[in-house]
């Protein structure tokens, strides 16, 4: 699988997957906790801004919170129990449209009624949310977002296969 050198610009997400990151887009922040909303109040004097990625692994999928370089949250989903994946767009501005991907996980033996939802952005921000504007850096934020998208359709595939 191709390795992207952008990925080392993220040193403080890799750390937390425990298994190296194939790709990297950044997603819609979740509402906060009342904690997170605290701390994040905090960061935000000092200049740190919240930010939301998925990391795609070869066995994981891993929606990851941060405030500047600090990881809030992260919650790591097994490639093999996610179920009902479903794609989608959603409306930003006028010009602009954004991918979704909602899926339900299997808890036990059983799966979740609950659909995990997220919005992907077309530009994979840097902490602080700061983004490219290096067309090679650029490409290799599409073609990640995109190898994300098509991993998930393979597992969506085998899910049906598997339920059928």
């Amino acid at each position: 699988m191709k390795s992207y050198s952008l990925l080392s610009k993220f040193n403080h997400i890799s750390g937390t997957t425990h298994e190296p990151i194939r790709a990297l887009v950044s997603v819609q922040y979740p509402e906060l906790s009342t904690w997170h909303q605290i701390k994040t109040s905090f960061s935000s004097m000092f200049k740190k801004q919240r930010a939301a990625y998925l990391a795609l692994t070869d066995n994981h999928l891993v929606h990851i919170q941060t405030v500047g370089e600090d990881i809030l949250k992260t919650k790591k989903y097994t490639l093999n129990e996610l179920h009902e994946i479903k794609f989608g767009v959603k409306n930003g501005t006028e010009q602009m449209k954004y991918s979704t991907v909602s899926f339900s996980v299997k808890e036990g033996k059983k799966y979740s009624k609950h659909a995990h939802e997220f919005t992907i952005f077309p530009s994979l921000f840097f902490s602080n949310l700061e983004y490219s504007k290096n067309l090679a850096e650029i490409e290799q934020m599409t073609e990640m977002r995109q190898l994300l998208l098509s991993k998930l359709g393979e597992v969506q595939e085998k899910s049906k296969k598997t339920f059928a």
